[in-house]
């Protein structure tokens, strides 16, 4: 039986501390185009693909973004391919320079092909962004 005057245990603060993500991420510097979903604005708005995995994106962005605000995320390499992402923001960190960093999971998790495709974009043929 659970004593319920006891306090449940809190997380260990070390653990806290690591890295917890199950899915290897592939860093990024990949430029890229954004359409807010449930906005009236159909302007791709730019960014930049800071890592990805097959079940999620960071981003660095020039404006912030609500948790749970959706959205569609193209990367396009140099010869003109495309890649074309849905995903849902899940945490904003304020940066310095007014640059946003963005996590996002995507509406649906990668097949390990399609991870394959947009890695094989990512590191071969995207689109650095001008710093």
């Amino acid at each position: 039986m659970i004593d319920r005057r006891q306090p449940p245990p809190r997380r260990n603060r070390e653990r806290r501390d690591t890295d917890r993500r199950l899915e290897p991420r592939l860093p990024s510097a990949a430029q890229i185009r954004f359409l807010r979903a449930g906005t009236e604005s159909d302007e791709a708005l730019p960014g930049e693909l800071a890592e990805v995995s097959s079940c999620g994106l960071r981003l660095v962005l020039d404006e912030p973004l609500s948790p749970g605000e959706r959205m569609l995320v193209e990367v396009r390499d140099r010869d003109g391919g495309c890649f074309n992402l849905s995903a849902a923001v899940v945490w904003t960190d304020a940066r310095a320079g007014g640059r946003w960093l963005v996590g996002c999971a995507l509406s649906v998790e990668l097949s390990d092909r399609r991870y394959a495709l947009l890695s094989e974009l990512v590191r071969n043929g995207a689109q650095a962004r001008d710093r």
